[in-house]
């Protein structure tokens, strides 16, 4: 069975220029972001991110834009269609695969009954984790362990 890592994206972010695109996942620039990329990278088979703006895209999906968007700043219409795209995206993704929900309960919370539905396995290692500090622990053991 598939692994894929749900990752959530980062408030800090790369200032872009005029017209320059990069990588979704090279867009977010905390530590804390880099280091669920690369848990995911080194455990998982496969990573999408959780952002508030884009909804759940592929790490090599093109942006243009940083932006300040978290789900908190979307009204109830603009929340609903964001969970909608984001079940319509699992749908297509996730048949016979294990998620790993690296995200806050800001990103969980509204998506609870779309990853219920979602395959057989869903994993929130930060369930029992008391803040960033214990997830980063916890990621660096894991990747230190993958490798």
């Amino acid at each position: 069975m598939r692994t894929i890592a749900l990752v959530g994206c980062g408030s800090q972010k790369r200032d872009l220029e005029d017209e320059q695109v990069v990588r979704i996942d090279q867009l977010y620039t905390s530590t804390y972001f880099q280091l669920k990329r690369e848990y995911a990278q080194a455990c998982c088979d496969d990573y999408y991110i959780l952002s508030a703006k884009f909804g759940l895209v592929p790490p090599a999906a093109l942006v243009a834009e940083s932006y300040d968007l978290t789900v908190h700043d979307l009204d109830d219409d603009a929340l609903a269609a964001w969970v909608a795209r984001i079940d319509n995206r699992l749908t297509s993704i996730s048949a016979d695969a294990t998620l790993v929900v690296l995200a806050g309960q800001a990103y969980i919370d509204p998506l609870r009954d779309t990853l219920n539905d979602a395959p057989p396995d869903v994993f929130y290692p930060f369930a029992d984790t008391e803040g960033i500090g214990e997830q980063m622990g916890w990621l660096s053991r894991e990747i230190e362990t993958a490798e």
